[in-house]
């Protein structure tokens, strides 16, 4: 309230007193004006001075407090709260090198005092002296050996030193002194997940949120560590809960997304990430995040736009240089994805994964010369990125890369990679004899017998058997690079593998007399289990069986070439519900290995296929071979063919849009009818 005017003719007492008593009645502003005035008069006025400045702490005057203190200080070098109060203005305006002055001399003048050693212990902290403020803590321990905020306050210093498991000392002791004090829990859960003691963190957490059900951190904190524990569900409940409890946190919307992606609820997190961006639109984590679960959808389009935004927002963010080309390569726009590796490798040349990528989208655009040196750093980049563990199987002889003679040498060819990338490289290896070579492989068991076959090979191997003595190796597929002197375009003739001819005549006794053309089929892809990142593509490029229904006709035998159990059991289960689809010959169960297969497959007209080992087999024999292939095509196939460079028997069938088979099995359909002159069916 307003005070009257003062009687100019009032007394210094009264003045005094006045100021004291507007003081008491929080005015402080007006007791400021009196006391002001008191000291015009008596400018030594030691209480007065004092006075003045406790006001001007009360109202934030910081600045304006020094000088009264200082003044203070010159009249009593000893006050202690002039000291206290100096020291703490200081450290408030971030004067510290000032503050410690004064703190230092507060605890001087009363080294019992636990007040002074605190504000200086947190002082020394804010000047990085932690050395120091560990000793000013010790002496604070002693003084206040029952005090929860003293162990606690050790313990954060201790963590900013990075002596965890010396902090969880004293939040222990602290949490001994004040039980339900959630704080102490939690940060004795941060430096129990600094030393990796995971399930000791995740019991600390809970306990806090046991202690303060509304302790928001607590509940992020441990939604972190659910992610980091594959716990994706809980993960979910935990930001959930954050969420509940301040809906404007960004971050517990990303968290709780990138929970959702891997538990493969695409939809729900692109609707969290949206949440978080309407939050912060200029936050580059959740657009590129936004970004990865577009591209997990497949809406590749909307998640190159989103790839773009990071971009702007960052141009140096190298992974969204190297997503967005991973977009552009699967949209089929692989110059356009060059272009974003480029740019990857011009931020850090010694990106192994873009150098990669690079190399597939260069195979893509058929920039052979270019990519086959840099598919090198496949090895690498599946070592780094993948969990492959190449270097425990990599053979003790040297590596051969075309630049020693081969005169005289043995080499050993190393598959890698799926059973249809060796179908298609080992086809290189003859080139190796003609330099020289004397030529080993070791291949998987699945294809030992029929590349047994191979006339230029003087020994295979499985990959089960130990090393043989060898002057060199080299795996399959650096073949192309290390061959390029010699071999100057692709190689494409064939037949360059062939059957057993005592398997053939098996398979032309069990299928009997050829009455109607025979026309294989192969709908499925195998599933590599140790191999997850590929689980994606595997499901684009297989086609459910129900889908084939059309191509079935009484003037053609169809032949099942399918192996997998899950695939076997479609034709099993569509057989058993009134399937009008192709009616397959099915004798897969009785085939062991490829050198089977291929013998099989010689007893055919055709083999339709999607984009697998059998169609490469198929190819490598001189069979005709129809490729059904996703949008999204496998580099090999290149772009806008309808033939193979690699395999002159080969017609491709590729999808006009993504995850679209409609149209390709209607083509395949009709050109089926008019290859084999058939007849249309009349409808049942």
């Amino acid at each position: 309230m307003t005070q009257p005017p003062l009687n100019s003719d009032m007394s210094s007492e009264s003045l005094f007193k006045e100021g004291c008593s507007l003081y008491a009645s929080n005015e402080w502003s007006l007791s400021i004006d009196v006391l002001h005035r008191f000291l015009e008069r008596e400018p030594l006025h030691f209480e007065a001075i004092h006075l003045s400045a406790l006001a001007l702490l009360r109202l934030q005057r910081y600045e304006d407090s020094i000088p009264l203190l200082m003044r203070a200080l010159n009249l009593q070098p000893k006050h202690l709260p002039s000291l206290r109060n100096l020291a703490w203005v200081l450290l408030q305006l971030n004067r510290l090198e000032e503050a410690q002055v004064f703190a230092a001399r507060r605890v001087e003048e009363d080294q019992e005092s636990s007040d002074g050693l605190a504000l200086l212990a947190q002082i020394q902290t804010q000047l990085g002296q932690l050395n120091e403020a560990l000793q000013t803590f010790r002496t604070l321990s002693r003084l206040l050996p029952q005090s929860a905020d003293v162990q606690n306050n050790m313990g954060l210093l201790l963590y900013q030193m990075a002596e965890h498991a010396l902090a969880i000392d004293h939040y222990t002791q602290a949490q001994l002194l004040d039980p339900k004090n959630a704080q102490l829990s939690f940060n004795k859960a941060v430096s129990l997940e600094k030393l990796e003691r995971w399930l000791e963190a995740k019991a600390c957490y809970e306990l806090a949120i046991v202690q303060d059900d509304q302790y928001r951190d607590a509940f992020f904190n441990l939604g972190l560590l659910h992610i980091h524990q594959d716990e994706y569900e809980s993960a979910v409940q935990c930001f959930d809960r954050v969420l509940a409890l301040d809906s404007k946190m960004p971050m517990a919307y990303l968290n709780k997304a990138l929970a959702l992606q891997k538990l493969k609820a695409f939809e729900l997190a692109q609707a969290s990430l949206e949440k978080a961006m309407a939050l912060e639109p200029a936050n580059t984590l959740i657009s590129f995040n936004l970004a990865t679960v577009l591209q997990d959808q497949r809406e590749l389009a909307a998640s190159a736009q989103m790839y773009e935004q990071v971009l702007l927002l960052d141009p140096t963010h190298l992974n969204a240089w190297c997503n967005l080309g991973d977009v552009f390569h699967d949209l089929q726009d692989p110059k356009r994805a060059i272009e974003c590796y480029e740019k990857a490798l011009s931020l850090d040349p010694d990106s192994v994964r873009a150098k990669y990528h690079l190399s597939l989208s260069c195979l893509l655009d058929a920039q052979y010369e270019r990519a086959w040196p840099l598919f090198e750093w496949r090895r690498q980049y599946e070592n780094a990125y993948l969990s492959h563990r190449n270097q425990a199987h990599t053979p003790p002889m040297p590596l051969w890369l075309g630049q020693q003679s081969l005169v005289g040498k043995r080499i050993l060819v190393v598959s890698e990679q799926g059973l249809g990338d060796s179908i298609q490289f080992v086809r290189y290896a003859s080139y190796l004899k003609d330099l020289g070579a004397s030529v080993l492989l070791q291949v998987p068991r699945a294809l030992k017998v029929l590349f047994e076959t191979l006339d230029d090979v003087s020994q295979v191997l499985s990959t089960q058997e130990p090393w043989p003595e060898c002057d060199f190796h080299v795996p399959m597929m650096s073949l192309p690079l290390a061959l390029r002197s010699v071999v100057t375009s692709l190689p494409n003739r064939v037949p360059y593998l062939k059957a057993p001819v005592e398997e053939q005549e098996k398979w032309r006794h069990q299928l009997g007399t050829k009455t109607r053309p025979r026309v294989g089929l192969v709908w499925s892809g195998g599933v590599r289990l140790e191999q997850p990142w590929t689980w994606a593509v595997n499901q684009r490029r297989n086609i459910p069986l129900s889908q084939l229904r059309s191509l079935g006709h009484a003037g053609v035998e169809f032949v099942s070439l399918q192996k997998g159990a899950q695939a076997q059991q479609e034709l099993v289960h569509l057989k058993a519900s009134a399937w009008t689809g192709p009616s397959m010959i099915d004798w897969m169960d009785e085939v062991d290995d490829f050198s089977q297969t291929a013998a099989l497959m010689e007893q055919l007209d055709l083999l339709i296929s999607v984009d697998t080992s059998s169609a490469h087999l198929a190819a490598a024999l001189g069979k005709p071979v129809w490729l059904l292939n996703r949008f999204d095509t496998c580099w090999r196939w290149q772009l806008e063919r309808t033939d193979s460079p690699w395999y002159p028997t080969m017609k491709i069938y590729r999808q006009e849009r993504l995850d679209d088979w409609g149209p390709v099995i209607e083509r395949v359909r009709s050109d089926l009818m008019t290859l084999f002159a058939l007849e249309p069916m009349a409808s049942p």
